[in-house]
């Protein structure tokens, strides 16, 4: 199930689901119920396998507008904002982190080893981080720059 840290409730029947095996699907931005930092820390410090939790967003998908200024459009970056966020703020492990939005939804969704690694065969799909702040220096998709010295390169459809 995906949306499983917008409530309280749902992520603790979200953690008894884990321990039987299960998938589970946090949800980035979220404010209501648990944020994807404070739903990682919870699971890692309770010791549950995260190599079963993925952590997406609805980036550019419309909700409903909270205030008159919101344009009810989701932030293309929440999704890396709260990643980043969970090494540099909660001081979670990055290399634990990261797999929740690279290997394990590549395994859960059997698409790997196409996606979700770095491996000859592989979409060459790459992020390169700057050390000391975590921002994007480079990031390639197929093989391809998108992004260089933190300045978009291509942009998709949608961007503007």
């Amino acid at each position: 199930p995906t949306h499983i840290n917008r409530h309280r409730g749902v992520f603790a029947q979200g953690k008894k689901l884990l321990q039987r095996g299960g998938n589970i699907d946090l949800t980035a931005g979220e404010t209501a119920g648990y944020s994807v930092m404070e739903s990682l820390k919870i699971l890692i410090d309770e010791g549950y396998d995260i190599s079963r939790v993925t952590v997406s967003s609805d980036a550019h998908g419309s909700t409903p507008a909270k205030t008159p200024a919101d344009s009810g459009v989701n932030n293309i970056d929440q999704l890396f904002q709260d990643i980043k966020a969970c090494v540099t703020e909660n001081h979670l492990d990055l290399s634990a982190v990261i797999k929740t939005v690279t290997i394990n939804p590549a395994k859960i969704l059997k698409i790997y080893p196409q996606k979700g690694i770095l491996a000859p065969g592989s979409d060459a799909d790459i992020l390169v981080l700057q050390e000391n702040d975590l921002s994007i220096f480079r990031l390639m998709a197929k093989g391809q720059i998108v992004v260089e010295n933190q300045n978009p390169i291509k942009k998709g459809r949608y961007e503007n």
